[in-house]
């Protein structure tokens, strides 16, 4: 019984060891082209997130980013985290340069953002890496209502970028907030987003988000948000009404814990205090108490009796008290004291039924036949000539019920019988 419980609060108190995540893309409301690129995976050292949304339109957009994504993906599953700034500003530089050389005496142009989100575990306990050029973005809800946005975009006060992947004369250990580093908390939980979910989807929005749900389901709810809120042309920026964007979200945490498994431990919890309640308590006092009945109401018999003298029937004249019987007391005592010898001469006269009641002291326990209400004789005597009895006719009464002479008086119906000589 204790080890379900035990089990079932390891998994909701101590830190998981595991991260979950959730990833979607959407091209979004009214696009005709996604521009977006992203990967999700795991290495040896944890787990690593890229995003890059491409710039140019159309295909360009689409070729860029997808090409930031697949070189980056590659060097980033074989990295040295002690150098992992300087090693990836140094990549950066090359793949800026492939995108330029890609374009060189074109007429068109491209570039795309970048977000590089790499997380090391160390045994239960993960850190954050975060590389970040362009205006895509980096959240992180702390405590379940701190929201921050971790990363900076770059770009002016017109919205114009001034940092991305192919500019022209970059300079990369100038760019601005490049790199960041930190150990996660157990309640984190991160998104990493295109602009077409931060420029559409209000802050309290994301927090509820990612507050009530759980990695996967939350990627989903950010990307259907997003594309209803460019359709409803609610925004941040005014220029983002008059049109949709590519939608791309990102989420990583621990396991949500659900209310249902809270619920079940709480179950089992109070079944384990009732279990524990009926072995305390085998009369089961407590759930009768808990009813509401007042407790004088209450009568517990006790399942065995014990040191109970045992009354042996004597001759006396007190007897213990029958309980299935009211007991009578009678008003007058007889003090006719009746004889086992008979009479040659019969009476006429009617014996009163309170006096003499017909008990032979020396036989004991005779069970008396009539209830309390005693009977009057009848009018007409009987002689001794109707119901000759001998003196060999009188019943000896059984032994084994003692009965107090005094408990029920009981009027005679008939008239002594006398015995013939």
């Amino acid at each position: 019984m204790m080890q379900p419980i035990i089990t079932l609060y390891r998994s909701i108190v101590k830190p998981s060891r595991t991260l979950e995540y959730g990833h979607k893309a959407n091209i979004g409301y009214n696009m005709t082209k996604d521009e977006d690129s992203s990967f999700l995976g795991n290495t040896t050292y944890g787990m690593v997130a890229i995003l890059a949304d491409g710039m140019g339109g159309g295909e360009d957009g689409k070729k860029t980013s997808a090409l930031v994504v697949n070189d980056i993906k590659s060097t980033l599953m074989r990295i040295e985290l002690k150098k992992i700034e300087s090693t990836l500003k140094e990549k950066y530089e090359i793949i800026s340069n492939k995108i330029r050389e890609n374009y060189k005496g074109k007429s068109g142009y491209s570039g795309s953002t970048l977000i590089c989100f790499l997380i090391e575990q160390r045994d239960s306990e993960f850190y954050a890496h975060i590389t970040n050029i362009g205006d895509s973005r980096v959240y992180r809800l702390r405590n379940g209502k701190d929201l921050q946005q971790i990363t900076i975009d770059h770009d002016d006060e017109s919205g114009k970028l001034t940092h991305w992947m192919g500019a022209s004369n970059i300079d990369f250990n100038s760019i601005p907030d490049f790199y960041h580093f930190f150990p996660i908390q157990q309640d984190d939980v991160f998104l990493i987003c295109s602009d077409g979910v931060s420029d559409f989807i209000a802050d309290e929005e994301i927090i509820r988000i990612l507050k009530k749900y759980s990695p996967k389901i939350a990627a989903k709810k950010i990307c259907s948000i997003a594309k209803y809120c460019q359709k409803e042309k609610r925004g941040k920026l005014e220029d983002k009404y008059r049109r949709g964007d590519n939608i791309t979200a990102i989420v990583i945490g621990r396991p949500i814990r659900s209310r249902f498994l809270i619920i079940i431990a709480v179950i089992i919890f109070l079944g384990f205090l009732g279990f524990l309640g009926l072995k305390l308590d085998p009369y089961n006092l407590i759930s009768i108490e808990s009813s509401g009945l007042p407790k004088s109401s209450l009568t517990v018999t006790p399942l065995k009796i014990t040191n109970v003298p045992i009354v042996e029937p004597t001759n006396q004249s007190s007897y213990p008290t029958v309980t299935r019987l009211p007991s009578v007391t009678p008003t007058n005592t007889p003090t006719n004291t009746p004889t086992n010898t008979p009479t040659n001469t019969p009476t006429n006269t009617p014996v009163p039924a309170t006096k003499i009641p017909i008990i032979n002291p020396t036989v004991i326990g005779v069970t008396p036949l009539l209830t309390n209400v005693p009977v009057a004789p009848t009018d007409v005597p009987v002689t001794p000539t109707d119901v000759p009895v001998t003196p060999t006719d009188v019943p000896v009464a059984p032994t084994d019920v003692p009965v107090a002479p005094t408990d029920v008086p009981v009027a005679p119906t008939d008239v002594p019988a006398t015995s013939i000589p």
